[in-house]
């Protein structure tokens, strides 16, 4: 199984919390160049992402049942 968020979830992830990539990163902890590279696929996304990706969704969820 592999853990990693591939470049398209992660800009799937981005879009769908409607943030730009600047906000995105600020959100991550990262850098807006980080993610442009992730999203275009010349560096890995680092495999704690999956986990906010997670955590992301759960609060998500939850934000919507309330």
């Amino acid at each position: 199984m592999n853990d990693q968020l591939t470049p398209d979830e992660v800009r799937a992830w981005r879009k769908a919390a409607g943030l730009n990539q600047l906000e995105f990163a600020e959100m991550l902890g990262l850098s807006r160049p980080t993610i442009a590279r992730i999203e275009g696929g010349k560096l890995a996304a680092p495999k704690w992402m999956s986990l906010a990706r997670i955590g992301w969704e759960r609060q998500a969820v939850i934000h919507d049942m309330g």
